[in-house]
């Protein structure tokens, strides 16, 4: 994992091994306006 915690911490899922490395989070870009609001 990539994820950097404090000396001492530890993350329990990831301390099962590499195959319980999961994302933890997801950003998406917001999607646009629709057209019509957009000519307003």
């Amino acid at each position: 994992s990539d994820l950097k915690v404090p000396a001492g911490v530890t993350i329990a899922e990831l301390a099962k091994g590499e195959g319980h490395d999961q994302a933890v989070v997801s950003v998406n870009k917001p999607a646009g306006k629709a057209d019509a609001e957009a000519a307003e």
